[in-house]
């Protein structure tokens, strides 16, 4: 939670800026692991006083698994590269003596809203996630 307080001027032509009180400001984040009631949350919040949701993002919570089957597949995708160029050349027996791996994920969605947010209706809206990459690269040397 954070909060903030920013004093308040009132500006006139050729005089000093005049303060005319505080305005305050509560944020609050939160995380909800359930995408079916993200749009309730919301829904409740405003009904509830806020009149600002900013910043809703998407993103993986744990991604490790995902990396580590990604991880997985890449290393046999490298070997299975390596084996058919070696092959076509008559070789084969590899040994991987090298591998360097490099990992990440690309930008979370933005939520689409599945209905017109401007409209003052009495349902929860509609938000529809899209799709977070987990990305892997390797980088393998081979002997034969």
């Amino acid at each position: 939670m954070h909060y903030g307080i920013q004093p308040m001027y009132k500006y006139q032509e050729n005089r000093q800026p005049e303060l005319i009180g505080y305005q305050t400001t509560q944020n609050l984040s939160i995380t909800i692991r359930q995408m079916e009631k993200l749009g309730s949350a919301l829904d409740l919040s405003v009904k509830a006083g806020a009149n600002r949701v900013n910043q809703i993002s998407f993103g993986v919570f744990d991604s490790r698994e995902a990396q580590m089957q990604a991880l997985e597949l890449a290393v046999k995708d490298a070997r299975k590269r390596a084996e058919v160029a070696l092959n076509a050349d008559g070789e084969s027996a590899l040994k991987m003596i090298q591998l360097n791996i490099s990992s990440g994920s690309n930008p979370p969605p933005t939520p689409a809203y599945g209905r017109d947010m401007g409209k003052a209706e009495n349902s929860a809206p509609e938000l529809m996630p899209g799709q977070t990459d987990i990305t892997v690269t390797v980088q393998a040397v081979f002997t034969f």
